[in-house]
């Protein structure tokens, strides 16, 4: 694993950097004895939906099978690089397959080129190429990432057109009741206060709203603006993003959804890396760096410090229930006692899978649902603001 760190050398300067090590209580350790008083250690960020330096998971994905499919072939892997580096439309991946082509025509191993970019290629990816290296399956391995990646292009696009409609509905939302509030209501409020007409609590307290919006929108503006930094800069800090991570999982609709989707990484990842003979401590270290959310990177690495003390691995993960529902832990302890872990790892895998799409396939029907709901509900209080001190004005004019 790598961990970023900031903090001050011997000589009193400040210094920051990358070190790799097993665990943060390690790299916390190697960097105390360099004389290094550590003020900030993070794990090292890796991507998460879509890979760094420009290019997408679908640009990835067609890489890699057109990757293996050289590899199959029994094409040397220098030449697969260079036709490649030929091939590939993507500038930034064009340039990479160069500088792997250059690194593999000088010897190196291919694990050991990609390692060079950590920027593009996470723990993950290399420690499946490794296994790869060894076994002598490189194009196989590829493809599983190739698909392994196709279904991230899947799920980020799932989640983008599910998010599409609220978004949109909302903007609009908002943007008819600044309309409302900025314009409609001040010229009713000044048009029953002439008549004399009482008005009932629910209009005042609109009434007030605009106010508040036509005198006061500088004074809303820096609170947004602050509030917004301020959150920014505690997302920064640890405990902000354990906290803003473990929040997720409380939004009505999307909580469960995005559990499910970390849940389906984990799964996926560490059921790879079992089948690739990488170390059970080693898979779960991996894994907690590819899920991304900092509660279940916790969970994981916790996990693999108990398993390290002689844990089992449905035990060690049993303590964390509000992470790994039962049936996880009932599937993994099965396949501890049975040896059949990597194959109950796969049908779990493709369990939440399919709920993930059958939870998609029902998410827009239910937030066109709620949103139709709320909006009306709110439409419905301004009409009926208005509405009642309009009727009380007309019987008013009626009786002149």
């Amino acid at each position: 694993m790598k961990f970023e760190y900031r903090g001050v050398n011997p000589l009193g300067e400040f210094k920051e950097g990358v070190i790799e090590a097993p665990s943060i209580d390690v790299a916390l350790t190697q960097l105390q004895a360099e004389g290094i008083v550590v003020t900030r250690l993070t794990p090292k960020k890796t991507f998460a939906f879509v890979l760094r330096k420009g290019i997408t998971l679908k640009d990835f994905s067609v890489f890699l099978k057109q990757f293996a499919t050289l590899i199959d072939a029994k094409i040397p892997i220098d030449e697969a690089m260079r036709v490649l580096t030929r091939q590939t439309r993507n500038p930034t991946l064009r340039q990479i397959c160069y500088d792997l082509y250059n690194d593999i025509s000088g010897g190196m191993k291919l694990s050991s080129a990609l390692s060079k970019r950590p920027d593009v290629f996470p723990p993950y990816f290399l420690k499946t190429i490794e296994a790869a290296e060894i076994s002598g399956n490189l194009s196989g391995s590829l493809l599983y990432l190739s698909d392994y990646f196709d279904r991230q292009y899947f799920l980020v696009n799932t989640i983008r057109s599910a998010a599409i409609y609220p978004v949109i509905v909302l903007i609009s939302a908002l943007a008819s009741l600044l309309i409302i509030f900025g314009f409609v209501m001040p010229q009713m409020q000044g048009l029953f206060e002439k008549a004399n007409v009482s008005v009932p609590f629910i209009t005042k307290f609109f009434f007030f709203i605009s106010f508040v919006i036509l005198n006061y929108w500088w004074a809303i503006l820096i609170f947004i603006v602050g509030l917004t930094y301020i959150t920014y800069i505690y997302r920064k800090t640890p405990e902000g993003r354990y906290f803003f991570d473990s929040l997720i999982f409380k939004i009505p609709i999307f909580g469960e959804i995005f559990s499910k989707f970390y849940l389906t990484r984990f799964l996926e990842i560490f059921k790879n890396l079992l089948k690739s003979d990488i170390p059970v401590v080693n898979s779960l270290q991996v894994s907690s760096e590819v899920v991304i959310n900092s509660v279940y990177r916790q969970a994981l690495l916790q996990s693999a410090e108990a398993i390290k003390k002689g844990s089992s691995i449905s035990e060690a993960l049993s303590k964390f229930p509000d992470v790994f529902p039962p049936v996880i832990i009932q599937f993994i302890s099965v396949g501890e006692l049975t040896g059949r872990l990597v194959e109950l790892l796969e049908k779990l895998t493709n369990f939440y899978v399919k709920e993930l799409q059958r939870d998609f396939d029902n998410l827009t029907q239910t937030l066109q649902a709620v949103l139709l709901v709320v909006l009306g509900g709110i439409i419905g209080l301004l009409e009926a603001s208005l509405l009642i001190p309009i009727y009380s004005l007309t019987k008013q004019i009626g009786a002149i």
